[in-house]
């Protein structure tokens, strides 16, 4: 036995619309006569979906006010005016955007006012809903660290429009974005994604599709972790490690451990690792040779890196040569010792060759640099006053000035704190600080220290500690102060 299938209302209502136009009259039409002003109207389709164009074609007076208002029946109207050419007759046309979920009979009137004379017709048109449609959701970057890119493809159908949100376990939204799929359904995002997280974190990717009532969900999952901290740089004020001996093998595994895949990371410690160990090479060389390289073979290296690899390689040669020269210092260096290194415009103190301090430096402009060589603090007095050495009118003369901490180390020269500064390290001995220029450039050969520092140092380093001035030209004694 065969069974019969039953017709839906919806569909007996749309075969009733489409068929009573071919046994009434034309297809879509509307006619109305009245006080002497006809006015004739069609629709160009009979039926339409969402995002397809309908007209309504008009034939009545010429030069005539004409209106059209069409009603889905689901609170959605359009109305639109014009008026008609010579010869009585103009077409209005508009996308539809219906966003019902149901097959709807939608109607239409058409008014006409011409001086006195006023007329109107009606017709109606079905109306068919969006049709459901998906949303597929791919993640490309499924690991990401803070503050890397992610980047997802979304394909849908043409012209949906799509949102996309990056949410956490409880529900905070990281990240949002907004777009329209392409002519292909597709919509490619590419954004980085921040966050303030201490562990690994994993994110929800919700997608959601919208168009003409419809609505539709994808989701997608990635995981999040926190950028690893940088390797501690020696002029970040990081005292140095009590370490041994690291061998090549060891330092890759730290190198890598330390960039966990994070390209900019890798860069900047292998810049940072080289940084380090430059300076306890320059600082071993003052006191004895058994220096791994020169910083010369260091920076060699890291111009010739280009990829993840160079960089770690680069990273885990310096740490271990750095050891090593770490090692060296602990052997070779008095107990305590003061460097000033004149190139970077920064002292580091040392224990047992180990850096205990680090702070910037202002030292002599070039016309009074200070002197370089190996020295100690013969006095610390408190409070001191300086008298100039030039005579007045001389353009290094300066009046009498109190300071609070003096530790001279050679004739003139000394440490000493200053209070008429508040900008220190690289440029200053040369430009001060800046083209507006509200502090003298550079000293009169002194090396000026933040106050802070000043006070730490004088109650560290007693009279007798080595002060070691290099890093710049071979400097004669002369005048100093200041």
């Amino acid at each position: 036995m065969t069974r019969k299938r039953a017709l839906s209302p919806a569909l007996i209502l749309a075969l009733f619309v489409a068929l009573v136009p071919s046994l009434i009259g034309p297809r879509g039409a509307a006619t109305a006569h009245a006080d002497g002003a006809p006015v004739f109207a069609a629709t160009h389709q009979r039926s339409i979906a969402p995002g397809e164009t309908q007209k309504i074609w008009v034939h009545t007076l010429a030069m005539a006010n004409v209106a059209l208002k069409v009603d889905y029946n689901d609170g959605q109207t359009v109305t639109r005016q014009a008026t008609t050419n010579a010869q009585g007759i103009y077409q209005f046309e508009w996308t539809a955007a219906y966003t019902g979920t149901a097959v709807t009979l939608a109607h239409y009137w058409v008014y006409v006012t011409r001086g006195s004379l006023s007329t109107s017709a009606r017709g109606d048109f079905v109306m068919f809903p969006e049709q459901p449609f998906a949303v597929s959701v791919a993640v490309q970057t499924p690991l990401l660290h803070v503050g890397d890119t992610l980047k997802v493809h979304v394909h849908s159908k043409p012209g949906v429009t799509l949102a996309l949100y990056v949410r956490d376990h409880v529900g905070n939204t990281l990240l949002t974005r907004v777009n329209q799929a392409d002519a292909q359904g597709n919509w490619d995002v590419s954004a980085p994604l921040s966050a303030t997280i201490k562990d690994v974190q994993h994110l929800q990717v919700v997608v959601t599709g919208d168009l003409y009532g419809r609505h539709t969900v994808a989701t997608g999952a990635l995981t999040l972790r926190p950028l690893p901290a940088p390797l501690p740089s020696d002029s970040a004020g990081n005292p140095s490690p009590a370490g041994g001996a690291l061998s090549l093998d060891a330092a890759r595994q730290q190198a890598r451990a330390a960039a966990d895949g994070v390209f900019s990371l890798a860069q900047t410690n292998a810049r940072t690792a080289v940084g380090n160990v430059t300076v306890d090479v320059q600082v071993l060389g003052q006191f004895s040779g058994g220096a791994p390289h020169t910083s010369a073979y260091y920076d060699a290296m890291l111009s010739k890196d280009a990829s993840y690899n160079d960089y770690i390689e680069t990273t885990a040669r310096a740490l271990s040569d750095d050891a090593t020269a770490q090692a060296r210092m602990r052997q070779v260096m008095p107990h305590k010792a003061i460097m000033v290194s004149l190139q970077e415009q920064a002292l580091r103190a040392y224990q047992d060759g180990r850096m205990v301090l680090y702070t910037l430096v202002t030292t002599g402009r070039p016309e009074l640099p200070t002197v370089t060589g190996h020295y100690a603090i013969y006095e610390k007095v408190t409070p001191f006053q300086f008298n100039s050495p030039w005579p007045q009118g001389s353009k290094f003369y300066y009046p009498p000035t109190w300071i609070k901490y003096w530790m001279p180390f050679y004739s003139g020269y000394g440490l000493h704190d200053a209070w008429w500064r508040a900008h220190y390290g690289p440029g200053t001995n040369i430009g001060g600080d800046g083209p507006n220029l509200s502090e003298p450039v550079g000293t009169h050969g002194c090396v000026n220290i933040p106050f802070q520092n000043t006070v730490w140092l004088w109650n560290w380093a007693p009279v007798g500690t080595p002060v070691v001035v290099y890093g710049g030209p071979t400097v004669t004694a002369g005048k100093a102060g200041i």
